[in-house]
């Protein structure tokens, strides 16, 4: 199954997960300081994404807002969030990343598990991620599960996709009983910088092989160049 993701880079980067369109799902493994540039590029992509700190603190960045987590911590990153990453102080910095289609827990098209508890989540226009520190019992239990699923992928056993899916499906029923803001929200439009940026990144790699200008840039999203640097900054 091919990703639609876009990453901030000198090119077009085509990323594309790896397992087979029948079980869209995969584990992925980040060493920042490793990375050409030392950290994850801002992009964004239609699988929800949990990534778990096993080394080091990292930084998230998601949307306007940053979390810094420590080792033992995670953070849920929903559909088509604009994210990066970046390590904190001098240490190695090490993350675990849970990448899955939400397709993969809806069961089949209109099933009541679509339209009662996935679709509320990935459409919501208020929750671009939540933070798991483990200072409760929920939490601890959903890092739990995390630790799981990149276990039973690492050895993948008999049945493994079986045992991935039970402790997906167990980590989503404690998100949905835990974030009850998440079924309370009124319906509003996402925000207009997220929109924006997506639209200039979107722009960049589609003409970065031309010669193009700031104004060019700003033109492809019907503002200033001044109000175009303004929000470019303030999400980057």
């Amino acid at each position: 199954m091919r990703a639609n993701n876009v990453v901030l880079n000198d090119k077009l980067e085509d990323v594309s997960i790896s397992k087979a369109y029948s079980f869209p799902f995969e584990v992925s493994f980040s060493e920042i300081r490793k990375l050409s540039k030392g950290y994850v590029k801002l992009h964004w992509h239609d699988e929800i994404q949990i990534s778990i700190v096993t080394k080091g603190s990292v930084e998230f960045i998601v949307g306007e807002k940053s979390y810094i987590l420590k080792n033992g911590q995670a953070i849920f990153i929903n559909t088509q969030r604009i994210h990066m990453a970046k390590s904190v102080g001098d240490e190695d910095c090490i993350y675990h990343s849970i990448m899955f289609n939400a397709k993969l827990l809806k069961m089949f098209p209109g099933s009541i598990i679509e339209q009662k508890y996935i679709d509320p989540v990935i459409t919501s226009n208020k929750l671009n991620s939540i933070e798991i520190y483990g200072n409760n019992n929920w939490e601890q239990d959903a890092l739990k599960y995390i630790s799981d699923i990149i276990n039973v992928d690492i050895i993948q056993d008999k049945g493994y996709e079986l045992k991935i899916y039970i402790d997906l499906l167990n980590f989503w029923l404690l998100l949905v009983l835990n974030d009850k803001d998440i079924f309370n929200q009124k319906m509003e439009p996402k925000p207009i910088n997220e929109q924006r940026i997506k639209d200039v990144l979107s722009f960049i790699h589609k003409n970065y092989s031309n010669k193009i200008t700031l104004q060019d840039i700003a033109d492809a999203v019907f503002v200033s160049k001044g109000e175009c640097c303004r929000f470019f900054k303030k999400i980057t």
